[in-house]
């Protein structure tokens, strides 16, 4: 018999459709764009663009410093970098040939050494006949290819393989030097662009004062084709600061930004336009310029100019880090960037379409949230079909599931799907926006420190959102707000002045009261100390005395059958008497003394969770329970004592945030934890009612991500279908990118309580099932035989036939295997 069923889970396990307990059941969207800014792209003739930078994640994934989409923006994952390089990418170049020359401050790449320059292979696997040796011993800023296959390659590096060459060098397409490139001692300081004019001569730009030697060359200097100075191209006295980019237009004339103030003694500010002999254009009229430092200038066909950088205005009208210039300077009003980026933009590219990608360290675009990277259409609006991730831009931290199966999520986020709702929103069951709950301008308070904690849904569909806010829709709401179903404020909850602090738990009561914990000193201007529970109509409820209240937060709050209420937090004393973060109130706020903890916790309660036996799960940052080691998990007995049952052996290595319970007795945990008994679970586990992990519950490599908080799990949600709703600090899950911040998970029971239909045309009919489960196959394929199982692989029921009478089985889970012409299949279903 072992033998049968090792073979049956076997069978099961080589179905390459098949789904499990712990496997995605619903996407909603891949963190948008870039952690980081990307400051270099080539465009390739098929429309892919290879982009380095700054960054090691693109839409949540692990992506370092460099990456290759598609026209789309999808990542082209032909395009195989490994692990990418160890820093950060400067200058990334395309050759006529599709090999692509990469520069920067890494030293490996691929986990292999390579000092600072590279050339990869179409694939991204690194081209062995570029043989740069040790390579350079500092910076690669810029990197320019000649017509001849020579490589010019300027930057902060005063050596290439051990041998002296300051800051300039050009290579031959081997690697080698170039011996007919002299120039000499080189420069003084860093080389940040290298143009090439279609004469041979070659424009570099930097902070350098000197060349071989020879003063006077202040940050702009015009080499001949042989490293020598071209004295046709006159400076004078040059620039007063660093150039950071130069482009040469088809007439020969050159557009510099930079970080300059002036020129040849003249004020100039950022951006310049030269003749071809070093005179200032006079044609090119800028006013007072930018404000400051340019970064970035794409010259388009039509000779309009586009400028990225640091400035917030052009000749003293506001424009933020990006504007585009009329041939004659002036700004060109029909493109239109509103409020512009809200960071420095550092790359400009334009498409053979005329779109332009733009990148740098942005988190809006027109007010609205855009990761570092947008491409924009022509007019300046931002071009929707460019797909560089559309789920939440920040973390999510509360999730309620209504009874019609739409979702209401609150958090730190400020957009989704590309559009901003500020930390509020409800979704329709498919992941979509419900419309129908109008926001307005959604929850604001103290920047982006705010954000919605916890969301808790009456009975009458009314809603009640918490957290660190002072304001909902442009009205002053301090800290809490209940709302209708439509989203509008409940004028009939009616709060004042509201809190002073954070609320981080709502509870409701059978009776309409709400009690509340979490930072808070006042309510409504009168003093209450992170704990109060509210009438209906938000008026204090006198018959709950606190006294004194507790002495700090209050994280969760539970309330029994009987009314009593259970209390976790940060706290150590409450009414002025020692108790150690977790307490019992009865109904009237007193303590209840047949709830004894002894020393209590040694540091705070998250989460507490009650069982139907009375039984209780708490989870937190905790070490210790009356002064035993106890690693932030415990269920005690409805007395405060431990209950030795559940066995957590050395429990986790880092908090729990959530706990909850889940069929069968079985406990959902999530918090910022990556170990469980000294073994890798990555934010989420599910336990038996024994404490040990239920194996059954797969969540492969777990959930990880990038984010300025840390990872982790604040919110888990049952679905009333049976999918588990998670949300918190990640951008993965299992390696998957694609939901960023909140994503469903099957259960057992949501595999089992959907009708299926294969990919070969096999549905299976009614699931749940109550007496009569039907099979139908639409080409009239021929079942050869069924057979139903249950969870531990006991052969119950066989037959040969498209409806299976399932009346004789006790209510339950089971599982059918299908045998046809086509192939087999295995499925779950629920008999009622």
């Amino acid at each position: 018999m072992r033998k049968i069923l090792l073979l049956f889970l076997f069978s099961l396990s080589s179905i390459n459709y098949a789904q499990n307990p712990g496997d995605i059941a619903q996407h909603f969207g891949s963190l948008p764009g870039f952690n980081n800014a990307f400051n270099s792209t080539a465009t390739q003739p098929d429309g892919k663009i290879v982009m380095g930078g700054f960054f090691t994640a693109f839409k949540g994934v692990t992506e370092n410093y460099i990456i290759r989409l598609n026209a789309d923006g999808s990542k082209d994952t032909a395009f195989n970098t490994g692990t990418g390089f160890n820093d950060y990418v400067y200058s990334v170049v395309l050759q006529p040939d599709g090999k692509v020359l990469v520069g920067g401050y890494f030293t490996t790449y691929k986990g292999v050494t390579e000092n600072r320059i590279v050339r990869l292979n179409a694939d991204g696997s690194k081209d062995a006949t570029f043989n740069t040796g040790t390579g350079f011993n500092d910076y690669v800023y810029s990197i320019a290819v000649q017509p001849d296959g020579k490589i010019l390659v300027g930057g902060s590096f005063t050596t290439y393989k051990g041998v002296a060459e300051n800051r300039i060098i050009r290579l031959n397409p081997d690697g080698s030097k170039d011996a007919t490139f002299n120039t000499g001692t080189g420069f003084n300081n860093y080389v940040y662009s290298i143009a090439l004019q279609s004469d041979g001569k070659i424009l570099m730009g930097g902070f350098f004062t000197s060349y071989k030697g020879v003063t006077g060359n202040n940050k702009i200097i015009r080499l001949n084709a042989d490293g020598s100075k071209d004295n046709t191209f006159i400076t004078g006295t040059g620039f007063s600061s660093d150039i950071k980019t130069i482009i040469t237009q088809p007439d020969g004339k050159i557009v510099v930004g930079g970080s300059f103030t002036s020129y040849k003694g003249v004020t100039e500010n950022y951006i310049i336009r030269l003749n071809a002999d070093g005179s200032k254009d006079t044609t090119f009229a800028t006013g007072t310029g930018p404000n400051n430092n340019v970064f970035s200038i794409a010259l388009q066909l039509d000779g309009k100019v586009l400028l990225g950088g640091v400035f917030t205005a052009y000749n003293g009208v506001t424009e933020n880090r990006i504007i585009r210039l009329n041939a004659n300077g002036s700004k060109d009003v029909t493109f239109d960037t509103g409020t512009g980026s809200t960071g420095n933009i550092y790359s400009i590219t334009l498409q053979s379409d005329g779109k332009i990608i733009v990148g740098g360290v942005f988190t809006t675009y027109k007010g609205v949230a855009e990761n570092s990277i947008i491409r924009l259409n022509t007019d300046g609006s931002k071009d929707h079909t460019y797909d560089v991730g559309k789920g939440f831009t920040l973390a999510v931290y509360a999730t309620a599931i209504q009874p019609d199966g739409k979702i209401l999520v609150g958090g730190r986020f400020t957009s989704y799907k590309g559009v901003t709702e500020n930390r509020i929103i409800r979704l329709n069951a498919d992941g979509s926006k419900d419309i129908s709950f109008n926001t307005g301008t959604g929850v604001n308070g103290f920047g982006f420190s705010n954000y919605v904690s916890t969301i808790v849904l009456q009975s009458d569909g009314k809603i009640l959102i918490a957290g660190n806010f002072t304001g909902y829709n442009g009205v002053t709401e301090n800290y809490i707000i209940r709302l209708n179903p439509n989203g509008s404020r409940d004028n009939t909850f009616i709060t004042g002045s509201g809190f002073n602090n954070v609320v981080n738990a709502i509870a409701l009561q059978s009776d309409g009261k709400i009690l509340l914990g979490g930072y808070f000193t006042t309510y409504n201007g009168a003093t209450e100390t992170r704990i109060i529970r509210l009438n209906p109509d938000g008026s204090k409820d006198n018959t709950f005395t606190t006294g004194t209240g507790f002495n700090s937060g209050a994280n969760s709050i539970v309330v029994q059958s009987d009314g009593k209420i259970l209390v976790g937090g940060e706290f150590t004393a409450y009414q002025g008497i020692t108790e150690n973060r977790i307490i019992r109130l009865n109904p009237d706020g007193s303590k209840d003394n047949t709830f004894t903890t002894g020393t209590g916790f040694n540091s705070g309660v998250r989460s507490i969770a009650l069982q139907s036996d009375g039984r209780i799960v708490t989870g937190g940052d905790f070490t210790t329970y009356q002064s035993v080691t106890e690693n932030r998990i415990i269920r005690l007995n409805p007395d405060g004592s431990k209950d030795a049952t559940f066995t957590s052996g050395s429990g986790f290595n880092e908090s729990v945030y959530c706990v909850v319970l889940h069929s069968g007795g079985k406990i959902l945990l999530g918090g910022a934890f990556n170990t469980y008994k000294g073994v890798t679970e990555n934010y989420i586990i599910r336990l038996n009612p024994d404490g040990n992990k239920d194996t059954v519950f797969d969540t492969g490599t777990g959930f990880n991500g990038f984010g300025g908080f840390g990872n982790y799990i604040s919110s888990i949600a049952l679905n009333p279908d049976g999918k588990i709703f998670v949300a918190g600090n990640f951008t993965t899950y299992k390696d998957s990118g694609e939901s960023a911040y909140l994503i469903a998970l099957h259960s057992e029971t949501s595999l089992a309580t959907e009708n299926f239909t294969n990919s070969n045309g096999v549905s299976l009919y009614p699931n749940p099932v109550k007496d009569i489960l039907n099979i139908d196959l639409v080409d009239n394929t021929r079942i050869s035989s069924v057979k139903i199982y249950d969870l531990q692989g006991k052969l119950l029921l066989e037959k040969a036939s498209n409806d299976i009478d399932v009346s004789s089985l006790s209510v339950g889970v089971y599982l059918i295997k299908i045998k046809s012409e086509k192939g087999e299949f295995t499925k779950k279903f629920i008999k009622e």
